[in-house]
C-alpha cells in the first residue's frame, strides 16, 4: 500500500468570466465557466459536477437567469481537502 499525506487545500481559480460581469441579450444567455484546480480534484458548481481534465482545467456550461446569478464553486482533492469560492454575474434579456 502507498499512503500519501496531503493537508494542503486545492487551489480553485476562475479564468472566465470575471466576477460581477454583465451579460445581455439572448446570445449571451448561455455561459461557460472556466478555471483551474489541482490535478485529480473534483469540482462542483452549485452542487453539479464540472468537467475536469487531467491537468486540472475545468469547464461548466449553464443558462443564465434574469438578474443576479451566483455560483458556488467547490474543489475537493483526493484526500478530501476542500476549497470554495464564488462567482457572481448578472444577466438582462
Amino acid at each position: 500500500y502507498t499512503v500519501t499525506f496531503d493537508k494542503e487545500l486545492p487551489k480553485v481559480e476562475i479564468s472566465m468570466p470575471s466576477d460581477n460581469a454583465e451579460f445581455y441579450g439572448s446570445l449571451q444567455k448561455s455561459l461557460i465557466i472556466k478555471g483551474t484546480t489541482e490535478e485529480n480534484a473534483q469540482v462542483q458548481i452549485n452542487d453539479r459536477l464540472a468537467i475536469v481534465d487531467s491537468n486540472g482545467n475545468f469547464s461548466f456550461s449553464v443558462q443564465l437567469s434574469e438578474g443576479s446569478n451566483i455560483f458556488a464553486i467547490k474543489s475537493t482533492d483526493k484526500a478530501g481537502n476542500t476549497s470554495e469560492t464564488s462567482l457572481q454575474v448578472s444577466y438582462a434579456p
